[in-house]
């Protein structure tokens, strides 16, 4: 018999019913049916419930429940919030947290919180470009980021500490003073500047930084970050460098400081050419066989001198470092060695800047001349044999009370804040730096220091919980990512649903789920 739709109003709200009509043929009469249809919302049906249950939106939720935990764990925002107002400690930190997971230029920043779990717990912050030009310029104009270093190592157990000098990226901006030259092989018109980086030395997290322009390697600057380490307290601190910081006066400097060093000799050094053609017909007997993570090492004592100086060292071979060596070498050799066939010569340009620019480092193992507009190109076997000889061969200087695998360990330590530079130009994306002034530079750079911190505390936990012999570090937190949160129509807030892997995961850094939907339930209803 058809139906129609009728309105019913209960407690002054209309609601919607279908009524349809049957004939009953027990009382024959026509009779009805009613079917509620839902809530009228501008003359529509709409059910209370199903709207309630309809994601008015999802956001980044998992992969931030351990940096989150970190950032607590080492207390970051109480001590930025020593320093900075609370608004813009929690505006350096989203900008540390956009380094890691997904570095974007300012003018995207705000887009990319709207879509996190960040935007949920700090509504309030402005992140627009401006706002934060403002910031990092008035933090790259102060103080504002040594005295948060000093606060920060004050805050960590006591304990020994690495010091490394580093090299940043290369920039093209000739107008930051920040900026010098500086040998760059790869990229020798470019622009360096270095820093040192104090890790602690049992829990592998940044404790200071100091940023230096052109070269840490000069004296003056090494004995600056000597005396500055010496002001917070750090005991047991050693010095970890590369082979650029040896000459007669650093090395002065280097043993007048209380501190434990370990270094490479430059194999420029008179000293360290007589000491390599020496032990490469010594330090492979059989006599000095060790096992260094289940392979052959060769490990001999040996002493440098360099200046007045008498400096006890290790020499280790490695026949898989060499391997690995030559095969990088020959790859890079060839690899420029064609780039340069391949040239093309204007009347205009300089043949022999051409060729440093294309060989860089490996100038050295090549011979050019010029055939017309292109450059006929050949080896230099001497050379080639001078450096193939010294492959699989390393030095390490020290003083310090050393065995021959502690020195290395610490060494390859090394490894751990390089890899680190490796995430700071890569994966937290400090490429080179387009900012207009010395002082939005500065500013970045300590986004990118608690960004550096947040992340080496992560793999540390990690480390600890033994999770990475099941996951890579980077797995965990894509794993993680599929948690998401969902924020209902009514505003109430459900979280999908924990897998096996995120369970375990998450169980094994003793991290809750449930922690932040509790949180933010305070202020919204809860599903």
């Amino acid at each position: 018999m058809g139906s129609t739709i009728r309105t019913k109003v209960i407690n002054g709200q209309e609601y919607l019913y279908e009524i349809t009509y049957y004939y009953d043929p027990v009382t024959k009469r026509t009779r009805q049916r009613s079917r509620y249809l839902g809530k009228s919302i501008d003359g529509k049906p709409v059910r209370v419930r199903d709207a309630a249950r309809t994601p008015r939106s999802t956001f980044a939720y998992g992969d931030y429940l351990p940096l989150l935990a970190v950032i607590d764990a080492l207390r970051l925002d109480a001590l930025l919030s020593e320093h900075f107002p609370q608004a813009e400690a929690q505006m350096l930190l989203t900008l540390a947290l956009n380094r890691v997971f997904s570095p974007l230029p300012l003018s995207q920043i705000e887009a990319w919180w709207e879509g996190t779990l960040l935007a949920h717990l700090c509504p309030d912050i402005s992140l627009s470009p401006g706002t934060l030009s403002y910031l990092l310029e008035s933090i790259g104009s102060s103080d504002l980021p040594l005295n948060f270093c000093r606060s920060f190592t004050r805050s960590q157990d006591s304990g020994g500490a690495l010091l490394y000098a580093l090299t940043l990226p290369s920039s093209w901006t000739d107008s930051i003073s920040l900026f010098e030259r500086n040998y760059n092989p790869d990229s020798p018109e470019m622009q360096q500047i270095s820093l040192s980086l104090t890790v602690h030395r049992a829990r592998g997290i940044p404790l200071w930084y100091e940023v230096y322009p052109g070269s840490i390697a000069d004296v003056s600057a090494l004995s600056h970050t000597i005396m500055a380490l010496a002001g917070t307290g750090i005991q047991e601190t050693a010095l970890v460098m590369d082979r650029g910081f040896l000459s007669v006066a650093n090395l002065d400097a280097l043993l007048a400081s209380p501190y434990e060093f370990v270094l490479p000799p430059t194999t420029t050094m008179k000293a360290m050419k007589q000491a390599y053609a020496a032990l490469q017909a010594t330090v492979g007997h059989p006599d000095n066989l060790y096992l260094y993570e289940g392979k052959a090492l060769f490990v001999q004592e040996t002493k440098l001198v360099v200046g007045d100086h008498s400096i006890a060292g290790f020499a280790y071979y490695s026949p898989s470092w060499e391997q690995q060596e030559r095969e990088s070498f020959y790859r890079q050799l060839h690899e420029r060695m064609e780039r340069l066939k391949e040239a093309d010569l204007r009347p205009w340009m300089n043949p022999a800047e051409v060729a440093a620019s294309v060989t860089g480092s490996y100038a050295r193992y090549i011979a050019w001349m010029v055939d017309g507009d292109r450059f006929t190109v050949r080896t230099r076997p001497k050379a080639i044999a001078a450096r193939v000889n010294r492959m699989g061969l390393t030095i390490l200087l020290y003083r310090g009370d050393f065995t021959w695998e502690s020195c290395l360990d610490l060494y390859r330590e090394k490894d751990l804040v390089e890899k680190s530079f490796d995430i700071l130009k890569g994966e937290i994306g400090l490429m080179p730096p387009y900012q207009e002034s010395r002082e939005m530079v500065k500013g970045m750079l300590f986004v990118v220091f608690l960004a550096l911190i947040i992340r080496m505390a992560f793999r540390a936990k990690v480390h600890d919980t033994g999770l990475q012999k099941q996951y890579p570090v980077d797995h965990i937190l894509l794993e993680l990512s599929k948690l998401r949160m969902v924020e209902l129509a009514n505003g109430s807030l459900m979280i999908t649903e924990v897998t096996e892997k995120q369970r375990e995961i998450l169980d094994a850094l003793g991290i809750d789920p449930q922690e932040f939907v509790v949180r933010l339930g305070e202020r919204k209803p809860v599903a």
